[in-house]
Parts: C-alpha cells; sequence; structure tokens
C-alpha cells in the first residue's frame, strides 16, 4: 500500500486545508452529471382541459326497507313473540310500496325483510298452534 499524498486521504477524499486553521476538511468526490432526461409528454393546459363528466347522484335508501330487514332478522331469531315478523311483513310491504312511489333505492332489503317476516310469521304460528293440536 502506498502512502496518500499530502492532499488526499486514503480513503479518495480530496481535502482543502480549513481557512480557520483546523485542519483539513474532507471534500466528497466528484461525480459525472447525470444523464439528460426525457421529457414528459406536454399535458394540456387547464383552461382548455375537458370538464369532469357528470356523476348523477344516486337516490336515497328507503329507511322503511331498512326497518323491514331489520324486524326480519330478529323476527326470525325471536318468532314465538308474533310482533316483529308481523312488523317485518308489513313494513317491507309498505316499503316496497314506497321504493315505487319515489324512486328510492332498497327493494331488495325490503323484499328479504317482508320474505323474513313471513317465514316468522308462519314459525311462530306453527310454535303456537302445533302445542294446541295436543
Amino acid at each position: 500500500m502506498s502512502t496518500p499524498e499530502p492532499d488526499q486521504d486514503p480513503y479518495g477524499y480530496h481535502t482543502k486545508p480549513d481557512p480557520y486553521g483546523n485542519g483539513p476538511i474532507p471534500q466528497p468526490p466528484v461525480y459525472p452529471p447525470p444523464p439528460p432526461s426525457i421529457p414528459y409528454a406536454q399535458q394540456p393546459h387547464p383552461l382548455y382541459a375537458y370538464p369532469p363528466p357528470y356523476v348523477q347522484p344516486r337516490p336515497p335508501m328507503s329507511a322503511v326497507a331498512v326497518v323491514s330487514l331489520v324486524f326480519g332478522l330478529i323476527g326470525i331469531f325471536t318468532f314465538w313473540l308474533i310482533v316483529p315478523p308481523v312488523v317485518a311483513l308489513l313494513t317491507g310491504a309498505f316499503g316496497l310500496w314506497e321504493i315505487r312511489k319515489h324512486g328510492e333505492r332498497g327493494s331488495f332489503s325490503a323484499g328479504f325483510g317482508m320474505f323474513l317476516g313471513i317465514v316468522g310469521t308462519l314459525a311462530g304460528a306453527a310454535f303456537y298452534a302445533i302445542p294446541a293440536l295436543n
């Protein structure tokens, strides 16, 4: 290994004397400039850009349809009470009528709540009718 010259340290950094007399300040090595970059495609001026497309807002969800679905789910597990399945059946029928009249969303929720109300009502009727037959 050869000894480094006075103006160069063993790691290849060029050093200059410190103007304040504190010793040499290491300077990083000089790297070649990066290659020229490829320019991006020119974007149109914002004033001449197309306006964003109009998005029609979705109609609101029918609250009666959601009530029907909730009572239908409750009525399936508490069919012996009879009231939740009947409420689900009635609110489902009213929700389907309201959805057709006002154009709201939620026909699946109202229909499924109505279906669960029918099943819960029939299960509740069977729950009370079968012991009465014996």
